[in-house]
């Protein structure tokens, strides 16, 4: 029995390895497309003590992403008149998303209602904290 040599084997495993990941990449990209809705989350106080900010500023937050590309978020309970909502545009393209007239770059992940960000740049303390102390809730 002839015997293979090991630079082969390791060569056969590098290109498996490849082509599996290459195929999990393209799975991802066209299976998993931007939740569009309205999502919830909730910044307790203690969630902003831990991150260095104000206790005061504790609310939950809603945030809603429609197919056009277009986001709208509102804080409550409570509504501060000096917090308006915000409006905007996002971009999502495989598992990122960019919000437009902002830093912020985000990989995010969708699951059984709930939409996940992990931080690739957000400068801004508080908007790293709002998109990332709590999974984000759909409920419409």
């Amino acid at each position: 029995m002839k015997r293979r040599s090991p630079l082969v084997a390791v060569a056969a495993i590098v290109l498996f390895g490849a082509a599996l990941t290459a195929a999990r990449s393209a799975r991802h990209q066209t299976g998993s497309r931007f939740p569009t809705g309205t999502f919830v989350t909730k910044i307790t106080a203690q969630d902003l003590v831990r991150a260095g900010l104000p206790a005061e500023d504790a609310h939950w937050e809603s945030i809603t992403y429609r197919s056009n590309g277009t986001w709208r978020a509102v804080w409550s309970h409570p509504r501060v008149a000096a917090q308006p909502p915000e409006e905007g545009r996002y971009a999502a393209t495989g598992d990122r998303l960019r919000v437009f007239g902002t830093p912020d770059l985000l990989r995010w992940r969708y699951a059984k209602g709930f939409l996940t960000f992990s931080i690739l740049h957000v400068p801004d303390k508080l908007a790293r904290l709002t998109y990332t102390a709590h999974p984000w809730r759909k409920t419409r």
